[in-house]
């Protein structure tokens, strides 16, 4: 089932910002990260023209961080979006001023999933814009299409001709690319009910049933999308100006505690386009900045206090 070890990936725990983590077997030969020890000056932080910090990025409207910590996650996805995604394609690795020819599966799904927590950090509609169109070119370019197949290979249909296209399943030190993108589509399927991507990553998941509960500790991130599939996951909108003290009183409700099975959105009502489809149709309660939590896009009553939106929060867990 594909269960073999990766080979040379490097740390990564899922968040995106991996790009040149060493060679894998049948990818050709790579200019990535072979001089990253002592390489000394290296422009792949941020700083090139062009990819710094987005005007106003790290003080916008009802941004919740303004450290160091958040302007260097904005500075990286923007770096990610440009100097990586030449001509609209995305790319593994970045050096010297350009980008190789290579991708795989796990770059795509990792960004995916590290541009959806920077959406919910700012609520900047460019990142979850940009997550939904990766992971469309995803599906189109990693998709495993055929009748006994599901889930994605680890190559592009229009990369590096091999003589069999590889299926990694197994996390190991880091998690598997398919693992990632169940995850990512499980997410993406929450903000926008996209029955697709829902489908897509339950197929996924069906192909590791057997393997997981024998080897449990070897699919791990498997685990963790298999819970967000089956277990009820919060939809959170909140409508309302992203500066408002209301806003920010409910955004800070939301964020306490550790809730895993959570998604969530806000801007102010009407949303702006390309707002994920979880905004749609919230407008405020009483001119208030108003939450709503769904679950399966079935909304409770709107409300507007922090107190009230801690009592639904908790009927979920």
């Amino acid at each position: 089932m594909g269960l073999g070890d990766h080979e040379g990936l490097g740390d990564r725990e899922g968040s995106g910002d991996r790009m040149g983590s060493g060679d894998r077997k049948g990818s050709g030969d790579r200019e990535v990260s072979g001089d990253r020890k002592g390489s000394g000056d290296r422009e792949v932080s941020g700083d090139r023209e062009g990819s710094g910090d987005r005007e106003g990025s790290g003080d916008r409207e009802g941004s919740p961080l303004h450290g160091e910590y958040y302007k260097l996650a904005t500075r990286n996805a923007n770096f990610l979006l440009t100097a990586l995604r030449p001509e609209g394609r995305l790319r593994r690795a970045w050096r010297d001023g350009k980008a190789s020819g290579e991708v795989f599966l796990e770059d795509y799904a990792a960004l995916i999933l590290g541009l959806l927590e920077l959406y919910q950090t700012d609520f900047d509609v460019r990142w979850f814009a940009a997550a939904q169109e990766l992971a469309e070119e995803m599906i189109q370019r990693f998709s495993d299409s055929s009748a006994s197949g599901g889930g994605f290979f680890d190559t592009p249909v229009d990369g590096e001709k091999l003589l069999v296209r590889p299926k990694d399943l197994q996390d190991n030190a880091t998690p598997s690319g398919n693992a990632l993108a169940a995850e990512a589509l499980l997410k993406l399927a929450a903000y926008t009910e996209n029955g697709d991507f829902r489908d897509r990553a339950e197929r996924s998941l069906r192909m590791v049933v057997e393997a997981v509960t024998r080897y449990p500790t070897a699919f791990s991130r498997w685990l963790w999308a298999a819970d967000f599939a089956n277990a009820r996951v919060d939809q959170v909108a909140i409508s309302g100006g992203l500066s408002e003290t209301g806003t920010q009183l409910l955004l800070a409700e939301v964020r306490k505690g550790y809730r895993p099975r959570q998604v969530v959105a806000a801007a102010p009502f009407p949303p702006p386009e390309g707002s994920p489809a979880l905004l749609h149709d919230r407008p405020m309660l009483n001119d208030a900045p108003t939450a709503y939590v769904c679950r399966g896009f079935v909304c409770q009553y709107p409300v507007t206090t922090p107190g009230e939106l801690q009592k639904q929060l908790m009927g979920g867990y």
